[in-house]
């Protein structure tokens, strides 16, 4: 969604409040989702945001992450969470990731994930994390999650998250359908 100016509006979700704990189990440093720009049932846009700069290794090991920052890697795979509120996943295999560049842990990331297919229980994903002037940074292609348990339906969904709610459980409802559900608040564009 876009203001009048063209910019992203933010979606409504707290990441911290709404996402870890209910819905993410992650800890610690493991948290740095900062918010979505995008969210959709089969599509979103997260930002990464650097935690404090921390050691990895003990003293006595290499400092350099020749993959990249492990919680910004997790991170990729558990902002799309978000896209299945009411189901846990776990990523079970990826056809291909590609590093085109190993960007420093201390920079914010964009991750961009869209559902390329779903198969019974398993949904496949390809991702692109760019860093905040755009430039690709990996290509994630294949990324496969399975669903391995249902989740506690909370007393009242983040306005953020009734929207990939609502349009996959009526995706499950009606097998082979496919809509897309839009949710506004106060009718405002």
């Amino acid at each position: 969604k876009r203001s009048e100016d063209g910019s992203s509006i933010p979606v409504p979700v707290d990441p911290s409040r709404d996402l870890y704990g209910p819905l993410l189990f992650h800890q610690g440093r493991f948290r740095p989702v900062g918010g979505y720009s995008w969210l959709r049932a089969k599509e979103c846009i997260a930002q990464i945001i650097p935690a404090n700069p921390v050691a990895w290794f003990g003293s006595y090991l290499p400092a350099e992450l020749v993959v990249g920052d492990p919680a910004a890697l997790d991170a990729a795979v558990h902002a799309i969470q978000v896209c299945i509120p009411h189901r846990r996943v776990l990523p079970v295999n990826i056809n291909k990731l590609s590093v085109l560049r190993v960007a420093p842990s201390s920079i914010p990331r964009r991750v961009h994930a869209l559902e390329r297919q779903r198969i019974g229980n398993e949904f496949i994903y390809d991702l692109e994390i760019t860093n905040s002037e755009g430039e690709l940074l990996e290509s994630w292609e294949g990324l496969r999650l399975r669903a391995i348990e249902a989740l506690l339906t909370p007393i009242a969904w983040p306005s953020g998250l009734l929207g990939p709610y609502v349009e996959r459980r009526l995706e499950e409802l009606l097998e082979g359908s496919d809509m897309r559900i839009v949710l506004q608040n106060g009718g405002h564009n």
